[in-house]
């Protein structure tokens, strides 16, 4: 492939600007990044105060008590402004707060709550007063109420399904914490206002039954809710006005909010301004509905650039200060972390609320995008080097060399971000499960890094995780683990597999009957969500739910779907391999053999364990008969899955993502015949084994792109690392822009990178507190790296580093 040259000249500060030209932006940064997390318990309080003035649960319809809550949490909620804000609202009472839902997975934090404060990694401020609530009056009401706890009493301890969540190295079905991993319409908020959405409702209310009348009468209830709220907004922001004098700068910022909070949401947006603020308070609203995890944002260059222009051209806005309004809207986003117990932290540590965002690629027509707000988002992410929101950028190719540059340039400065996302193959995946041209056109990442269309598709992509060495190691033992009889099928002793092909088809029969159980846990807990959690206001930010008077939670969505992340699958397709050929091909070991040596974790066999990792092939190194496992993998999960409906009436979509979680899995497994020892991670998403890599990043992408990526529908990650002082040589640069196009036009669907010399990340380890907000890429969100805990630094410091 052809070298593209462009010029890198100045790419150390593009935009011009640092965080000294902004008033108190380097101080918001530094609390967002390094301020004290506080634990807040104001919406679970405020829940638990009106349906005590209720009288519990029941006394109303589900949809009409969950509005009816809603309203009286936004009407009562603080309306926080905090010194210098740009933007009114906050996500909890507390400038950066713990999101807490005791309704889900909330009560796993009782027996930690005096421990909060103290705990090693990642700890929560909260006052003994706080304590006092939660424990006295917020969590005994939910004690038997929550979802896990009303589906352990439905289904019974003896359920398989809710036996084999129990076991968590199998599968975790999400919906025991969350349904968020989705993108409303917020263009529909900017352009008709919630004032235009509740006109919308009361002309359907015209000739209804009684059901249709509950849900939209619930709708309009919770959309009052939002008005509500932004006009408390509004009048702290000219309460505080009056503590300045006439001339002060202060004065006339609050004065602004206090008239933009008066107008937006309620009225269509006219303004960047406003329309940042009017985001912003839906944004806040929604999070006090449901749990956090995942909520995106979608296209926030498409949805803001005819607001950013219009102000320019009418001279009522610099580049400056648009930048300066952007990133104060990107700090807010990074105003709440997802309540995490100290048990939880294997597996979930460190992320954020994965809110992701969506810049570049192609317009509902099919034609390029990006716009002078893309480049603005770039450089804010340049300038903040935050966390969050999580960025993706939509990679094409007829993208101008100008925006390519500047992607690369981003990924540079910050060492992790933004994601690249190829068009060429999301939209004929998204195509492929029924989303039409102009909505597979329009798609964002939700959440890590999965396509969806915004404020169309009901995604929840982050459904269901499976662990893809789980039915190997059910095949290995006929159906049970290391540690638990039955948990599987009976497919066989090992001695009784005579051929590669007889184990293979017995692993998929236990992933077959895993994602059985799975995703009827999924649906059965859906099911749960229509009486204890409907969302009526998320249902009227969607199209569908209005027109069809269904709610999300019955299918009302333009399109329904459920994802299912595979995690370790590139483990799963190297052991596969190695049985094959160390069993049966080259006939080194018998199966018994093979089975006492990972028992042993390769103690004993040290001869074996160098020779596969030094001379089996393995996936990444784009060998094709190794990589045809993984194809036929790809071919078998797909068809699995798309066969499967969920609770909505919708499709299952795989994905190849895995947040931290490959690091927990492996932490709480043994060791596998492709060369993973016990305790060690997994690889993360379809990244190759990191011991392996021997054949550079070209091959990886040659692999990678040999798959069928319109049978990822829910997304993938593959990850790269690169030393920093690669890229001082220009002609590197270069080379990095061609390898990742070159993967691109072979039909390879993403890649994301960690740029980092390898001495600084072990440094890092040793001393936390000289890099407090360096940036490392998971696999599908950034994280900072002092957060982590030790097992994941690890697999950060041990992955393969690339060579250009």
């Amino acid at each position: 492939m052809g070298m593209q040259q462009v010029d890198f000249a100045n790419s150390k500060n593009s935009h011009k600007y640092s965080l000294i030209n902004f008033n108190g932006l380097a101080e918001f940064r530094e609390f967002i990044v390094q301020g004290r997390t506080d634990f807040c318990i104001e919406r679970a309080e405020l829940m638990i105060d009106f349906l005590n003035e209720k009288g519990g649960l029941d006394y109303t319809d589900p949809l009409s008590r969950q509005a009816e809550a809603l309203k009286f949490i936004l009407e009562n909620k603080k309306p926080n402004i905090f010194p210098n804000d740009l933007l009114a609202g906050s996500t909890t009472s507390k400038r950066k707060g713990v999101l807490f839902y005791p309704e889900f997975l909330g009560l796993g934090i009782w027996p930690e709550l005096l421990s909060l404060p103290i705990r090693e990694k990642n700890p929560y401020h909260i006052s003994s007063e706080e304590i006092f609530k939660l424990d006295q009056k917020i969590m005994p009401f939910w004690i038997d109420k929550n979802i896990p706890e009303l589906a352990r009493k439905k289904l019974g301890d003896d359920d398989k399904s809710y036996r084999l969540q129990e076991k968590l190295f199998l599968y975790m079905v999400s919906k025991y914490n969350c349904q968020s991993h989705t993108i409303p319409d917020y263009d529909k908020v900017l352009k008709y206002g919630i004032e235009g959405i509740i006109e919308q409702i009361s002309k359907r209310l015209v000739s209804v039954n009684e059901k249709e009348k509950q849900f939209y009468n619930a709708m309009k209830t919770a959309l009052e809710g939002v008005i509500l709220y932004a006009r408390s907004l509004s009048r702290e922001a000219k309460r505080q006005s009056k503590k300045y004098n006439n001339n002060s700068v202060r004065k006339k910022e609050l004065e602004t909010i206090a008239k933009i909070c008066k107008h937006v949401p309620a009225k269509p947006s006219e303004t960047f301004r406003e329309a940042l603020q009017s985001i912003w308070i839906c944004m806040n609203a929604l999070y006090q509905e449901q749990n956090n995890v995942g909520f995106s944002i979608g296209r926030i260059d498409q949805l803001l650039n005819p607001y950013y222009i219009k102000d320019k051209e009418d001279g009522r806005l610099t580049k400056k200060r648009a930048l300066e309004l952007l990133a104060h809207f990107w700090l807010k986003v990074g105003d709440n972390i997802p309540m995490v117990p100290e048990s939880g932290e294997l597996l979930f540590g460190a992320t954020g609320s994965n809110q992701a965002i969506t810049i570049g690629g192609s317009d509902e027509q099919g034609k390029n995008a990006v716009n002078e707000t893309t480049f603005l988002c770039l450089d804010v992410v340049e300038l903040l080097k935050v966390r969050d929101p999580n960025l993706n950028a939509r990679i094409r190719k007829d993208d101008p060399e100008k925006y390519t540059k500047r992607v690369a340039e981003v990924i540079f400065n910050t060492g992790s971000t933004p994601s690249l996302i190829n068009d060429q193959a999301v939209i004929p995946a998204l195509q492929k499960v029924g989303i039409n041209q102009e909505d597979a056109n329009n798609y964002a990442q939700v959440g890590c890094l999965e396509p969806n269309s915004p404020g169309k598709q009901f995604g929840h992509t982050g459904a269901i995780l499976i662990n893809c060495m789980s039915p190997f190691i059910l095949a290995m033992h006929n159906g049970d683990s290391e540690n638990s009889k039955n948990l599987g099928l009976k497919t066989g002793e090992i001695t009784e597999f005579k051929t590669f092909q007889e184990f293979f088809d017995a692993v998929k029969l236990q992933f077959e009957f895993i994602i059985q159980n799975a995703t009827r846990l999924n649906n059965y807990c859906g099911e749960l969500y229509k009486y204890l959690h409907p969302e009526p206001l998320l249902s009227a930010l969607f199209e569908g739910p209005i027109e069809s008077g269904l709610s999300l939670l019955e299918g009302g969505a333009k399109y329904n779907s459920s994802g299912i992340a595979f995690i370790a699958l590139a483990d799963l397709i190297d052991s596969l391999y190695a049985v094959d050929q160390l069993v049966y091909v080259k006939n080194k070991l018998s199966f018994e053999e093979l089975a006492e040596m990972l028992d042993n974790n390769f103690k004993g066999f040290e001869q074996e364990y160098v020779y596969i990792i030094n001379k089996l092939n393995h996936f990444g190194n784009n060998k094709s008969n190794v990589d045809k496992l993984g194809e036929e993998l790809i071919d078998f999960l797909y068809e699995t899955c798309v066969g499967m409906k969920n609770y909505r009436n919708g499709r299952y979509l795989p994905g190849y993502w895995s947040m931290t979680v490959h690091s927990g899995f492996g932490k709480v497994t043994g060791a596998f015949p492709n060369g993973k020892m016990e305790g060690e991670p997994f690889t993360s998403g379809l990244t190759p084994f990191s011991k392996s890599q021997k054949n550079g990043p070209t091959a990886v992408f040659n692999s990678l792109a040999d798959l069928n990526c319109t049978k990822m529908p829910n997304g993938m990650a593959l990850n790269m690392k690169f030393n920093k002082s690669l890229f001082n040589v220009e002609k590197n640069k270069n080379m990095f822009i061609s390898l990742f196009k070159g993967y691109f036009s072979k039909g390879g669907m993403q890649v994301q990178y960690i740029i980092q010399d390898a001495e600084t990340l072990i440094d890092a380890k040793k001393h936390p507190e000289k890099y407090p907000d360096l940036m490392v890429r998971i696999s599908g969100y950034t994280a900072y790296f002092n957060d982590l805990n030790e097992h994941m630094k690890d697999e950060i410091i041990n992955r393969a580093i690339m060579q250009i």
